[in-house]
């Protein structure tokens, strides 16, 4: 079917490069590489969707011939962004053959017939809430990395969602840690009390979409899908399915231990430390509170490093042994300058916390390595 329309090339880019991030580039079918530009007047719709996660975009154009027809996202993307600035003409013939021209350029692809394109979920929901994109950002930035790279279980690769009235909190763990992010008052919802998987990767494609902190972002949940919207972009991702771990029973509410620190030493203390660290055999840095100081030590074939950082420390002295980029990884994804290292034995899991009455509360948990004694 035929497609006529004519578009400023900057106007275009905004539709393309998002519905190009949804297409999939690792796939033997040719539609889920493509973006499907459908024409209805005036409005351009995009669409990339890998079976998993999809890009909805709409914008204006002068429409002159409505259709469909699917173009190679990839391709489709760099011919756009390269083309001279100016106005763009988009010409399918009833072959699905494409000029593209602008200025003294133009290009001819070869698309495919929009039928092959996979059918798209339902974008209503049978449950809905709003948040800010400054919120999404946060649970990204303070829980992403704390997703499992190894294991294949699918809810150990994603982030679980926790809503309870207008409070909101995102968990992701592996097999050696939990991060958690919880917000008070940052959902409007009608319903009390939801909890679903978004699959890590999901999450993290839709925040880099967003640009603005303050933007209004609406949610629908379905049986099977989330669909974010915001402006003239729909976002959607399958949800992961099957209960989430019980994470719940690994987090302590008292300590025997309890130290402040400042963050950005501590981080310091422990990235001089970790040059010394032999990542082929894992070695772990050797973390001793005592009194006041904390002092980070490792030891190898390359030889030893001391480093230490003054601390404020309540209960009695400890010796204990981590992975320092789980310590480096749940320290950066803290935003306060000070903050609490909950510890009990050298055999249980430390926790890090700022004020968990906050309206914006981290918490990290991390399990210690253990060391084989002479």
């Amino acid at each position: 079917m035929g497609v006529k329309f004519r578009a400023e090339k900057e106007d275009l880019i905004k539709l393309i490069s998002p519905a190009a991030a949804g297409a999939s580039n690792k796939t033997t079918l040719p539609a889920l590489e493509g973006i499907l530009f459908t024409l209805s007047g005036d409005e351009l719709t995009l669409c990339g969707y890998d079976l998993e996660r999809g890009i909805h975009v709409t914008g204006e154009v002068i429409g002159e011939t409505d259709g469909a027809v699917i173009l190679n996202a990839s391709k489709i993307n760099s011919i756009i962004k390269a083309l001279p600035d100016g106005e763009v003409s988009f010409i399918c013939d009833d072959k699905n053959s494409v000029t593209v021209k602008c200025g003294m350029s133009e290009y001819v692809m070869h698309g495919s017939n929009a039928d092959m394109f996979p059918n798209l979920p339902d974008f209503s929901g049978d449950y809905s809430f709003d948040i800010k994109g400054g919120v999404i950002k946060r649970i990204v930035s303070g829980t992403y990395f704390a997703i499992s790279q190894i294991d294949k279980r699918a809810v150990l690769q994603g982030q679980c969602f926790l809503i309870n009235g207008g409070d909101i909190s995102a968990i992701a763990l592996d097999n050696f840690r939990i991060a958690m992010w919880s917000e008070k008052n940052a959902v409007t919802s009608e319903k009390e009390n939801m909890e679903f998987i978004v699959p890590g990767k999901s999450l993290l494609e839709f925040s880099r979409l967003i640009s603005d902190n303050d933007e209004d972002i609406h949610c629908e949940l379905t049986m099977k899908h989330i669909i974010f919207s915001v402006n003239n972009v729909v976002f959607f991702s399958r949800l992961t399915e099957g209960p989430y771990l019980a994470f719940e029973r690994q987090i302590r509410e008292e300590s025997k231990i309890n130290v402040k620190v400042s963050r950005e030493a501590l981080i310091e203390s422990v990235e001089r430390v970790s040059l010394f660290v032999d990542e082929k055999n894992k070695t772990p840095i050797q973390c001793t509170f005592t009194g006041n100081m904390l002092n980070i030590f490792c030891f190898n074939q390359f030889g030893r490093v001391n480093d230490s950082v003054i601390v404020e420390k309540s209960g009695p002295d400890l010796e204990i042994w981590f992975n320092y980029k789980y310590i480096l990884e749940a320290l950066r994804a803290c935003t306060e300058d000070e903050v609490v290292l909950e510890l009990n034995s050298e055999m249980h899991a430390m926790q890090i916390r700022n004020d968990k009455n906050a309206e914006k509360s981290f918490f990290h948990l991390i399990l210690p390595m253990k060391i084989k004694r002479d």
